[in-house]
């Protein structure tokens, strides 16, 4: 129950600060997030703060003795995670004209764009218009914005945009970039429901030459966990590893499940106290999704992810151990007791207290369902995910071959990639490297 103190200002330098009080408290059933400070006006009494209180982040006035009313609201979020710089307080006030101007999912969950409201709640418009991806700054008194913006066909592009929508100044068109001459492939989105009805984004890559008469093996891209969300419609959605992974004949399939972020606390809450099991049921929603597919080889579906996404990696290649044929996880949590606390017991509470949900969400406990090849990779210095992590899967009743490098990032993808292509049985058991020098891919 996280509660903001304030100590009252002396009126003269001599006079003591008099004693704090309480001014607001947020309360929540799970975990509460936070989003910064409150932004005073210049009344010295009235303040901005950013609040999941009815389920969404919006925005709220309030005052110092702690009343608060919505100056945004609706069934999506205010986010200050998207930025023109990468991060901010998610909103700007210009109390001249009393306006605010802020981030928000309204349109669409995997878009962001600029809005501005007045303080009292009324006036609600949008000002950003392109599909995509929208990271601005307000200019002081609101005239003008700043806006990056992008779409997963089209790289960052950058311009001044005056209030009425007018481009006053290109900083960067951007008209013709080089990475636009490589294969890519094509995406389409996608939607499905969990079991309990909510609604999942994804996304499914597709090679450049894609054949609907041909059947595909599949990867499956996860990162799966809080404070994050994968499926955007944004240029890095598609990274340089998926579009080299669709130039070599492979599907790359992204689900965002419950468990994420910017969807609300009602999607984001599931995942309380049992890290792993919802995460799980809703990427085999994604999973029996492809398999309908008339273009899928469902005896050739992996499953990667990195950090969280390792660990759910390894959650699902041993807890639906026929599912995946091959994984590859990167710096996995394998045993949430490993983990830093703040991080941890925010979700899961204290293992004295959830001891069934620790058991639950420990990968160690289904190691002997190990049945697809698992390439794991990690590094020593990791001071995040502790290498202890896949020490201990490596000491587990599995023979596991192990390989010590000094260059992690060196060739570390490629090899990833032909250990999938090989399991898979889509590409020879040679490095990628080698493919591109120009030898032949055995489809």
């Amino acid at each position: 129950m996280p509660a903001h103190v304030m100590l009252p200002v002396p009126v003269s330098p001599r006079e003591p600060l008099g004693a704090p009080r309480t001014v607001l408290s947020e309360r929540s059933k799970a975990w509460v997030n936070t989003f910064g400070p409150p932004r005073f006006l210049k009344d010295g009494r009235r303040f901005l703060w950013l609040s999941e209180r009815d389920g969404f982040a919006h925005v709220y006035l309030c005052d110092v003795a702690g009343a608060c009313r919505a100056v945004t609201q609706g069934p999506w979020i205010v986010d200050g995670r998207v930025s023109f710089t990468g991060s901010g307080p998610g909103f700007v006030l210009d109390e001249r004209s009393g306006f605010l101007y802020f981030t928000a999912t309204e349109k669409d969950p995997r878009e962001r764009h600029l809005y501005r409201v007045r303080l009292d709640g009324t006036g609600r418009t949008r000002l950003t218009r392109e599909d995509g991806t929208h990271r601005t700054v307000v200019s002081p008194g609101g005239r003008f914005y700043a806006d990056t913006w992008s779409d997963v066909q089209t790289p960052p592009r950058a311009w001044v945009t005056s209030q009425d929508g007018t481009r006053r100044f290109v900083l960067e068109a951007n008209p013709d970039p080089e990475i636009l001459k490589y294969e890519r492939g094509s995406l389409e989105w996608v939607e499905l429901r969990a079991a309990d009805g909510t609604a999942l984004y994804g996304s499914l890559l597709k090679p450049a030459d894609f054949d609907p008469a041909r059947r595909y093996p599949v990867i499956v891209s996860v990162y799966g966990g809080p404070h994050a969300q994968t499926v955007t419609n944004a240029w890095e959605h598609v990274s340089p590893r998926d579009s080299l992974l669709a130039s070599r004949g492979f599907l790359v399939f992204k689900l965002d499940n419950r468990g994420m972020a910017a969807r609300g606390t009602a999607f984001e809450f599931p995942l309380h106290r049992e890290m792993g099991k919802v995460e799980l049921q809703d990427q085999l929603v994604g999973v029996d999704h492809l398999r309908s597919l008339p273009f899928v080889d469902p005896g050739r579906i992996g499953i990667t992810g990195w950090s969280y996404g390792g660990y759910l990696t390894l959650y699902a290649l041993t807890n639906a151990p026929s599912v995946f044929k091959a994984a590859v996880a990167g710096a996995p949590v394998t045993d949430w007791k490993h983990y830093d606390s703040i991080y941890t017991e925010r979700y899961m509470w204290i293992p004295q207290e959830n001891k069934e949900g620790y058991e639950a969400g420990n990968a160690m406990n289904y190691a002997k369902n190990l049945k697809g090849r698992l390439l794991l990779y990690y590094g020593t210095a990791d001071n995040n995910v502790h290498p202890n992590n896949s020490m201990q899967l490596i000491r587990a009743p599995k023979q596991f071959d192990t390989m010590v490098t000094g260059n992690i990032f060196g060739d570390i993808l490629s090899d990833a990639a032909s250990m999938l292509s090989g399991s898979i049985g889509m590409l020879p058991s040679a490095s990628l490297d080698e493919h591109n020098k120009g030898s032949t891919v055995g489809w």
